[in-house]
């Protein structure tokens, strides 16, 4: 148990809102490398576990019920199997895979049956759901990661045309707005409720990764990116998505979202921490304000790393972090400003800081 675990437990005993005999969380016993293969190893044995579901079962697969009969069944058995308090590494292996390919059954037969769009929206709830039966905390991030990605999916429209970009940036942020309002009502949860915020804490942790990462999707490829990736199909999607902001119409639109988005973050930064609220820290935040306006991911990076940093979750403000500086980077192939406007943004910023921090 940690120094601050530790001390608020101490003091909510000593106020009479926890009984005396009251502990802390138990600690994972396994380090977090043997999680994270184990993850990975899942990951990878549920694409011929699916194989062989498809093989045994193949007529029951395409035909009816048969997707939402296996998928309940190997959804509902890995549940049982993970909510066990003492579980051994083996079985935990074996009933991840089971958990995945229950999802992809599910999924398949939802595709079927359903539009995309509204298909990808029912396996997030599923995924939302097996957060609140699965009380382990590695797992409730990753499904909360997954249905993040489903619900970006499913906000986004079909048949995308030229607002292509118009309509990405709304569904991603449509995902970021409903990691707001779990964040505003984890900042106001009590003791009654618990249960309830420690679910909505690891699965906001997932959620909000995997916003960041549609974020940087989003915005391209980042400085230098371009010769690593080759002629592969990523590389043609990142510069497609750099060549058709010129034609979006919504750009201006875009624009002020994210401002908006960096100037919540200066309030929310400057609330927290007094010092910001001087002419040096107000001038620092208003030239990320500026990036942000030619930027238009940035924004949304801005407010994720000031609620993170406000609240100490200082591993997810480094993932923060490091979204904004791929999202800085993706500057460089913006190719509707040309290469001497955006060397002459990016100095008048750098110049503008040094100034200001003499």
């Amino acid at each position: 148990m940690n120094g601050r675990v530790d001390q608020t437990l101490r003091a909510a005993i000593a106020a009479g809102l926890l009984p005396p005999s009251a502990t802390g969380p138990r600690a994972e016993k396994r380090p977090w490398p043997v999680v994270l293969l184990t993850a990975l190893g899942a990951w990878l044995a549920a694409i011929p576990l699916l194989g062989v579901v498809g093989l045994l079962l193949g007529d029951l697969m395409r035909r009816g019920a048969g997707p939402y009969f296996v998928g309940v069944l190997l959804l509902v058995g890995a549940a049982v199997v993970l909510r066990a308090r003492e579980l051994p590494a083996f079985v935990e292996q074996l009933a991840i895979p089971a958990l995945l390919v229950g999802g992809g059954s599910l999924g398949f037969g939802l595709s079927r049956d359903l539009p995309a769009q509204l298909g990808a929206a029912a396996l997030s709830l599923i995924a939302l759901g097996l957060g609140v039966l699965l009380e382990r905390g590695w797992l409730r991030v990753l499904l909360g990661a997954a249905a993040a990605a489903l619900a970006v999916f499913a906000l986004m429209p079909r048949g995308l045309g030229a607002d292509a970009l118009w309509r990405g940036w709304l569904a991603v942020h449509g995902a970021f707005a409903l990691w707001l309002a779990a964040q505003y009502w984890l900042a106001r949860a009590t003791l009654a409720s618990a249960r309830t915020a420690a679910f909505v804490e690891c699965c906001g942790a997932g959620w909000g990764l995997a916003v960041l990462a549609s974020l940087a999707w989003w915005s391209g490829m980042t400085f230098l990116l371009g010769a690593n990736l080759g002629g592969g199909s990523s590389a043609e999607l990142a510069r497609e998505l750099a060549m058709r902001r010129d034609g979006s119409v919504n750009w201006p639109a875009i624009q002020a979202g994210s401002v908006l988005l960096s100037a919540a973050a200066t309030a929310i930064a400057a609330r927290a921490w007094p010092s910001l609220r001087r002419p040096l820290g107000l001038g620092m935040a208003g030239l990320l304000t500026v990036l942000a306006a030619f930027l238009p991911a940035l924004g949304g990076v801005w407010l994720a790393l000031a609620l993170y940093a406000v609240s100490q979750r200082w591993r997810l403000a480094v993932a923060a972090a490091l979204a904004a500086a791929w999202i800085i980077g993706s500057f460089y192939y913006q190719l509707h400003w040309t290469l001497a406007m955006k060397a002459g943004v990016l100095a008048a910023i750098g110049a503008a800081s040094g100034r200001a921090a003499r």
